[in-house]
């Protein structure tokens, strides 16, 4: 089962009943705590339940913000970089610059475009 918690602000009403429980700077920053669950009501209550009002779901948004988070794509030159740095890649471009020492300039020409553009395929998924 997973824990909730809930931020109580320096400023709020029930910090100062959980003030001598917080532990480190929470007299400036206020305190992180686990909020307990109401599990002592009837069945009831819980199925006829409605959930948040518009004006309580306006507080929270005010209080805690959106929820979601923003991740930067990464440039498509550093992903074909990690790609072609892995094991496998380097191992196929060893065996091509073999396959050249052998003079077989043609086949090591095609076979490390393959391996580029099978490692940028990777990239564009």
């Amino acid at each position: 089962q997973r824990q909730k918690y809930d931020v109580i602000l320096s400023h709020d009403k029930q910090f100062r009943d959980i003030k001598s429980k917080v532990i480190g700077d929470g007299e400036m920053n206020g305190a992180i705590v686990l909020v307990s669950c109401p599990v002592d009501r009837p069945v009831g209550a819980y199925v006829n339940s409605k959930g948040l009002s518009p004006s309580q779901i306006e507080a929270k948004l005010e209080q805690y913000g959106r929820n979601e988070i923003k991740i930067p794509t990464p440039k498509i030159f550093d992903l074909l970089k990690q790609q072609l740095l892995s094991p496998l890649a380097i191992f196929q471009v060893f065996c091509a610059i073999l396959w050249m020492l052998d003079e077989y300039w043609q086949y090591t020409l095609f076979t490390l475009f393959s391996i580029v553009a099978l490692e940028a395929t990777t990239c564009f998924q």
